[in-house]
């Protein structure tokens, strides 16, 4: 059987798996609060579409967040108890890591990036990036605040701003003035939780948090 990597995505209201065998991608994207109850049934449902199980997933590639905390912790602890079990390999990605890389697969050329993204009512998430060569590098770390204090912040930004448009379309309607991604790539892209991962090998998977969970939206 073949070896695979699963990549799971359940920060907002998706829940998205991504399953490789590092020659084809099979996909899986469901809507609803509670769609993380049909995760590992769905894992090893896909696994069996390449040859495999659920014995033989040899990485693990989660989306650390910011989002709601249950789907969060979720992906989390099921990534850290498979680890700890079979010696998986592990890596995480945030939202703001992985919309950028939709933008590098998609335009391939060097630009600035803003991601935002709503994190309670009118309340948003902002953080930045460069691509420079091919290469992502931080240049914003992630802030959360009011919907005026973003725009104060993006205050003659000439770059590319993106969101997930999938799961709040309504944060580009306050970004108008500003170049958007194109709706086709704003959004978890389920493939490229995988492919995003594997790009930044960050090893940390402990969930991203930038405001009290009271707050977090269930």
């Amino acid at each position: 059987m073949n070896k695979i990597t699963v990549g799971i995505s359940s920060y907002s209201s998706f829940l998205k798996l991504s399953l490789s065998d590092g020659k084809r991608f099979i996909n899986f994207s469901n809507k609803g609060i509670n769609s993380e109850e049909i995760m590992i049934e769905k894992i090893s449902e896909l696994s069996k579409k390449l040859n495999s199980d659920f014995k033989k997933i040899e990485k693990i590639c989660i989306v650390r967040g910011p989002g709601r905390f249950t789907g969060i912790r979720i992906s989390y602890s099921f990534a850290r108890v498979y680890n700890a079990i079979s010696r998986a390999q592990v890596y995480g990605v945030s939202v703001f890591e992985l919309l950028t890389y939709n933008v590098l697969n998609k335009y391939q050329r060097d630009c600035e990036i803003r991601v935002v993204l709503n994190a309670f009512k009118d309340e948003y998430y902002l953080a930045g990036f460069k691509i420079r060569k091919g290469v992502i590098e931080s240049n914003l770390k992630p802030v959360w605040d009011s919907k005026e204090g973003i725009l104060k912040k993006l205050k003659g930004f000439k770059g590319i701003v993106i969101t997930d448009y999938e799961d709040n379309p309504y944060t580009y309607e306050f970004l108008n003035v500003f170049e958007k991604a194109p709706i086709e790539i704003s959004k978890v892209i389920e493939e490229n939780i995988i492919k995003a991962a594997l790009y930044f090998r960050n090893k940390e998977i402990k969930p991203i948090y930038l405001k009290p969970a009271k707050f977090e939206l269930l």
